[in-house]
């Protein structure tokens, strides 16, 4: 039977109407049961009332190419569009370091300093005090969120030739006093954790090394509190991030030794606990660029190639070359198959099939592009900026100045309403977007 009241024990909110997404009551995140339509709190697993399982959203970190399938796309639309837009800050963020990731998910903001420190801030009570805590080690991969779960990949020690992964249990965060619980953590063969993918119960690792080695390790039963050793299981010559494709379970990455070009992928629709299988591609460019995330959709693979930064796709279900998409690319989002924003080293352009518009200038982008299900692209600036583009036309456009101009946008997440910024001296900026001549707040 389904449940109408709030799911949060602080809050005694009787009924919850159908399709709320927030509890009027304590105004926070609801997160829908899709068999019942029960509301349960933000990073539940199980629904409270039926006991399902709740649906993994996979759509973490966007703005970094992050989420399984690494698109730089939002599925939340922005509520509004350019020309006809305004942008207003709401809160500021202050931590030691750099800002490493921002990650939206559940309603809540993750703002992650390379230095070790996290705050967690209530996107839908932004005037609570956000939830602070150090891992305790230096952060060099995107940290990941995953079932409730935040997976963290950290060096704890500079003279340690090893890294450290740990698992945080998130249930906590939505309490009266909020917090986080260490269920585990693991010493790493190889430093530092370069990339984090959870899929299914396993945790999927770029390991770098010392000698500029790199592995692709995966840990098992991570859902558990005593998960299993890391395991590798390749250490090719060249190896590209990890991306995966919920829809059919699968998780690949790309590897080349001998020159060979390999795509490598973890079959989960056949098991929780598929082996790897790789097939050679045949005919496609030389040295893709390990630092460019590649992405995923359906049966595609996109990775940026060679000296050219040729942006190319790959048939992972035939193990063929497909298409050069264009040169010069220095990073990309996804809007669907044949739709790609590209930002290089001169500006920005999209493409739709085999048509490209005109490269609109943009010498100073840092970050992003990410796109807000497709009605708007942003991106940082070298300037402090955050610039917003609208998608069918980029030449629309709209400059905010979120931080003084010495400082760089390193970061973006979106969330419903909202833009947050990271930059590199120790702030994040979280603003609000709406109608031109409306108040923001």
């Amino acid at each position: 039977m389904s449940r109408t009241d709030c799911p949060y024990v602080d809050c005694r909110e009787a009924k919850v109407t159908a399709n709320a997404a927030v509890c009027p009551g304590c105004k926070r995140w609801l997160n829908r049961c899709g068999k019942c339509r029960t509301p349960n709190r933000s990073f539940a697993n199980y629904c409270r009332s039926c006991g399902k399982g709740l649906p993994v959203l996979n759509e973490f970190w966007p703005a970094s190419r992050g989420g399984a399938q690494r698109l730089s796309f939002s599925r939340q639309a922005a509520p509004v569009t350019l020309p006809d837009m305004k942008v207003e800050e709401i809160k500021v963020l202050r931590f030691s370091g750099r800002c490493r990731s921002l990650l939206a998910e559940d309603g809540y903001l993750f703002v992650v300093s390379d230095s070790g420190i996290i705050q967690v801030v209530d996107l839908n009570r932004i005037e609570t005090e956000p939830y602070t805590f150090n891992v305790g080690g230096k952060i060099f991969a995107e940290p990941a969120v995953h079932a409730g779960t935040l997976y963290v990949g950290f060096l704890e020690d500079d003279t340690r030739d090893r890294g450290v992964v740990a698992a945080y249990t998130l249930g906590d965060i939505t309490g009266s006093q909020p917090g986080v619980k260490l269920r585990w953590s693991l010493d790493l063969e190889g430093r530092p954790v370069q990339g984090l993918l959870p899929f299914g119960d396993r945790l999927y690792l770029n390991i770098g090394f010392k000698n500029a080695r790199r592995e692709i390790q995966y840990i098992e039963n991570i859902g558990k509190e005593n998960p299993s050793k890391p395991l590798t299981v390749d250490d090719g010559e060249r190896i590209s991030t990890l991306a995966a494709n919920p829809p059919t379970g699968k998780v690949f990455f790309l590897s080349q030794k001998d020159s060979r070009l390999f795509v490598n992928i973890f079959d989960h629709s056949q098991g929780p606990h598929p082996e790897m299988e790789s097939s050679q591609i045949n005919g496609a460019p030389a040295d893709f660029l390990e630092h460019i995330p590649a992405a995923v959709m359906g049966a595609k693979l996109f990775a940026v190639f060679g000296e050219q930064k040729h942006l190319c796709r790959i048939d992972t279900h035939s193990s063929s070359f497909d298409i050069k998409i264009c040169a010069g690319v220095r990073n990309f989002a996804l809007s669907g198959m044949s739709r790609q924003v590209i930002v290089n080293t001169t500006g920005i352009f999209s493409t739709i099939g085999n048509l490209q518009e005109d490269l609109i200038r943009g010498e100073g982008i840092v970050s992003g592009p990410v796109i807000t299900r497709e009605n708007m692209v942003v991106v940082g600036m070298r300037d402090g900026k955050i610039r917003f583009y609208r998608a069918d036309n980029l030449a629309v456009q709209l400059d905010y100045q979120a931080f003084d101009a010495d400082r760089k946008v390193l970061a973006l997440a979106t969330f419903k309403d909202m833009i947050a910024a990271g930059s590199q001296v120790g702030e994040a900026r979280l603003l609000r977007i709406g109608p031109a001549g409306a108040r923001a707040g």
